[in-house]
């Protein structure tokens, strides 16, 4: 700031002298509008450089619940927030698909409704796995001949904690802070800037995977946001209730998270 003040008293200073040479009015108008749109901008930039938002989210799978929402699920919809029951006719059936100790195993129903094989398959499927489910059913439509079509989709069910980084978020924010944010050369993030690394979190809190996701079109600052991951110590991993870790994907945020791209990245971000 005492360089931003410096630079303004320095345009005043001469923006005098000059008025001791020319004694016009217009003229000493459009020399403080001058000044004060030079102001504007420059604190602009510094308010900019010193608000960047940062953090570090999870990275979900597009779809997935966590154990409580799938104990009280009774029916596809609940597995599902994007399956809609109105779409459908007739049911011809639902299949369930899991893995459990490598093995695979399926359970069949026959509308919407999920049976009580289904839903211990699920349960008992390995952690961190994939759930396999397809609909078959007739369209809801006006048409002379319908045929069967069907409505695939996987899902996961989530590990109650999540991965971590030891110290906890007060500890992260200040490693982003003082790694991040203190490195970063002013300007490099304008008005829609924003840049993400993704990286994984393995079952034994070590850190791999590690690319940009998203470019600050800035080859330097790209550099020092993947370098800032690769320097991280180990996590604490994702952890389900019994004990067992899994592998989680997590993304470095820097910069404006209006940007579209950040839809791209499924992450929910902490308020």
């Amino acid at each position: 700031m005492k360089w931003l003040l410096g630079r303004i008293f320095g345009v005043i200073n001469k923006s005098f002298v000059l008025l001791n040479y020319i004694n016009m009015k217009p003229t000493f108008i459009l020399l403080l509008s001058s000044l004060f749109m030079l102001s504007q901008s420059v604190c602009a930039q510094e308010t900019n450089q010193e608000g960047i938002d940062y953090d570090i989210n999870t990275v979900y799978k597009p779809l997935s619940i966590s154990m409580e929402v799938f104990k009280d699920a009774e029916t596809i919809a609940d597995l599902n927030e994007f399956y809609k029951n109105s779409w459908v006719k007739e049911y011809v059936g639902m299949e369930v698909t899991t893995i459990h100790n490598g093995e695979t195993l399926k359970a069949s129903g026959k509308n919407h409704t999920l049976t009580p094989r289904q839903k211990e398959i699920i349960e008992n499927a390995d952690l961190g796995s994939d759930v396999s489910v397809v609909v078959k059913y007739y369209p809801d439509n006006n048409l002379s001949y319908n045929e069967v079509k069907e409505y695939p989709f996987t899902f996961m069910i989530n590990p109650q904690i999540e991965a971590a980084y030891p110290g906890g978020e007060e500890s992260l924010k200040q490693f982003l802070k003082e790694n991040v944010i203190a490195q970063l050369e002013k300007d490099v993030f304008t008005e829609w800037t924003f840049g993400a690394v993704k990286f994984i979190v393995n079952e034994e809190g070590g850190l791999e995977d590690i690319h940009v996701f998203q470019s600050t079109e800035d080859e330097k600052t790209d550099k020092l946001l993947k370098e800032t991951i690769c320097n991280m110590s180990t996590w604490i991993p994702a952890t389900y209730p019994d004990g067992t870790t899994v592998k989680q994907e997590k993304v470095l945020l820097v910069g404006n998270m209006q940007n579209c791209n950040v839809n791209l990245l499924n992450v929910r971000r902490k308020q």
